[in-house]
């Protein structure tokens, strides 16, 4: 709420008398007709022309009254209560730098003024100077500290700089003063979200709505809280509840989409957004959604097209150029895509910390002979950017790799030319001229698709004594062995990667295989219960899959072939040259591009994929089909 610094002149003339017995009474139109009249003939009057500007204010006609009291400041420039509202104007006209200038009037010519402190406060909130609006809570607090709704927005400020903790004290205070208090509430609730106190938040919350029945902030923050709980009915109510108080609410739109794509209703979620941007063309978080969602879909050119709005808008946005070079890359638009892929640091979203050095980043013609390579994301892309490193060493003549010590084994037997340490343990810069991270190789050493071309069949070799014991160990004679992996690990999309381990052993019916488990983690429960009711039984190995990876290339070598969704497995049997099929989801991640059946990054694999997201019927039965005509000898 903007509070105006309303204190009328004493009146010494019969028409301002009328005109101010007006105001006092509330009656604000009668006290703007009465101005308007006596100004026809004392156009200059100057107590005329402030009371005429918070009558205006009081009736919400704010242009008109910046326009009156601007007037009346040409007569008094030293009066305070002017400058004040005409602050108070500016706000509400969304003209914060124009307020700001008045307020800073207003408090330098009334230093004890809480209100127009206050307001100077909001007007330096309005253009995300949060540090400096604090400070105009506080000294409109140390003025009048009984204030509740100064308290507010102390709290306001605090949490925009995220100072969460003390934020609540404020909002705290607010209620101790108000304990009625709406918006304390709400911000209360936010408050405690941004700190993971879902059931806290939603008490205050509640409370909000309660005390204020269609309160629509309280709608959005509590769908917020639901969507965060994962509690997606009651997250649906509530933007359904505040569609009901505003059917053209774009927030509610938004919130909504997001629901329905958390249900894994895409189509849904693009109607929700286009309602939203119909309601607000401008809002450029619903133009981001859209775009993952139709990136989602695989409408990449559309996606594109969204992320591009967003840019327009917002042209540092990281996570648009993040997503841009997703679809790019997707599109096998590897030369528009590798821009793009550098703001993987700044989106943030599961990758891993860059490394933390004093050494340049290595660039072409930087002159460094002993380049430092470091590792990022996960172990399956260790695997695979490193399938660049022997090329790596036309960048620099000395190559010094950190990887995963779990890959070391397996690197330093494929690639003895080349050092390798663990990344649990950085070198000293003493051992490096320039630095790169591995994922960056790809833009200098795969700027395009012809580039893929010298990918090799396989670069990584595993120890053939200990494959050859391997199968020995688990190859049933006048069978094929076959490798099996069915989940992924990853934290966004391990749930759309993965299958049952009994619906993938289903598509190896009426084949002479032995299956043997290649699926790293807890899955001992699975095998157990899938081994005691059908029979084809998945065999165990002595492998430790998570922590000796380079036995599992081993058992991979010892396998006839492979079949797993995508996880580490594809990408280890892919480096070793393992005939992999690989069962894709409808929406791959973007190194497997759309519509191809092989991959670039590793000649060995055979894509198997969804036609219909969550569906797994088209790809086990290409699976079917690729056994049954499959040469079984090996």
């Amino acid at each position: 709420m903007l509070r105006l610094n309303a204190r009328p002149e004493r009146a010494d003339a019969p028409p301002l008398a009328r005109a101010l017995t007006a105001y006092k009474t509330g009656n604000h139109q009668e006290a703007v007709d009465l101005c308007r009249q006596a100004l026809i003939t004392d156009h200059d009057n100057f107590d005329l022309l402030y009371l005429l500007g918070i009558a205006l204010l009081q009736l919400n006609e704010c242009a008109a009254a910046a326009t009156s009291l601007k007037h009346a400041l040409t007569h008094r420039a030293d009066h305070a209560p002017s400058w004040s509202n005409l602050g108070v104007a500016y706000l509400a006209l969304k003209q914060p730098t124009e307020a700001l200038d008045a307020l800073e009037h207003a408090t330098s010519l009334a230093t004890e003024d809480d209100i127009s402190h206050y307001n100077r406060g909001r007007a330096l909130r309005n253009l995300n100077r949060h540090a400096e609006s604090l400070q105009s809570f506080e000294r409109a607090l140390a003025l009048n500290p009984s204030d509740a709704e100064f308290h507010l927005c102390r709290g306001s400020a605090l949490l925009a700089l995220q100072r969460t903790e003390d934020a609540l004290g404020a909002f705290a205070q607010a209620l101790a003063l108000q304990p009625n208090y709406p918006e304390a509430h709400l911000n209360s609730g936010a408050a405690l979200s941004a700190q993971g106190h879902w059931p806290a938040a939603l008490r205050h919350l509640d409370q909000a709505l309660e005390l204020r029945p269609g309160y629509l902030e309280a709608y959005y923050q509590r769908c917020i809280v639901h969507l965060e709980l994962d509690d997606l009915e009651p997250a649906l109510q509530d933007c359904d509840a505040a569609l009901q108080v505003d059917a053209q609410s774009a927030i509610a739109r938004n919130n909504r989409g997001v629901v329905m794509e958390r249900y894994g209703r895409r189509k849904e979620a693009l109607i929700e957004y286009t309602h939203a941007l119909n309601a607000n063309p401008d809002f450029t978080q619903v133009h981001f959604n859209r775009g993952t969602a139709l990136k989602f879909l695989n409408r990449l050119d559309e996606a594109l097209a969204a992320f591009s709005c967003v840019l327009m808008r917002t042209p540092g946005d990281s996570r648009a150029h993040w997503n841009s070079a997703l679809c790019r890359l997707l599109l096998g638009d590897f030369d528009g895509g590798w821009p793009g892929y550098e703001w993987r640091w700044q989106e943030q979203t599961g990758m891993s910390s860059p490394l933390a050095t004093n050494r340049p980043r290595w660039t072409p013609g930087c002159g460094a002979t002993r380049l430092l390579i470091w590792p990022e994301q996960g172990v399956g892309d260790e695997i695979m950017f490193g399938g660049l490193l022997s090329e790596a060493r036309t960048l620099a003549p000395q190559l010094l790799v950190m990887l995963d010590a779990r890959l070391i084994p397996l690197f330093s037997r494929s690639m003895p030319d080349i050092r390798f340490v663990p990344k649990s343990s950085p070198p000293d810069e003493d051992c490096y001229d320039a630095q790169l991270p591995i994922g960056s190789l790809c833009q200098y050493l795969r700027p395009d698709t012809a580039a893929f071309a010298r990918t090799p069949h396989a670069y990584l070799h595993a120890d053939p004594a200990r494959s050859a014991q391997l199968r020995a160990a688990l190859h049933t004679p006048g069978t094929r062995l076959y490798g099996i992996s069915w989940r992924s690990g990853g934290l966004k999309t391990g749930a759309e990667r993965s299958l049952a381990l009994s619906t993938l052993v289903a598509a190896f019916e009426g084949q002479d295989v032995t299956l043997v488990n290649l699926q790293y983690g807890n899955v001992e429960a699975e095998i157990d219960a899938h081994n005691a009711a059908h029979p084809r039984p998945v065999q165990r190995s002595c492998v430790d899959l998570f922590n000796d990876i380079d036995g599992l290339a081993a058992l991979i070598c010892a396998c006839d072939a492979v079949v797993s969704v995508d996880n580490t497995t594809v990408h280890l049997g892919g480096a070793l040259g393992a005939p992999v099929s690989v069962l894709l989801p409808f929406h791959p991640d973007w190194r497997w591009q759309l519509n191809r059946s092989d991959s670039p990054w590793y000649p060995s694999l055979t894509l198997l994929r969804q036609h219909i997201p969550g569906n797994w019927a088209a790809p086990l039965q290409a699976l079917r089909q690729y056994l049954s005509g499959e040469d079984h000898g090996r």
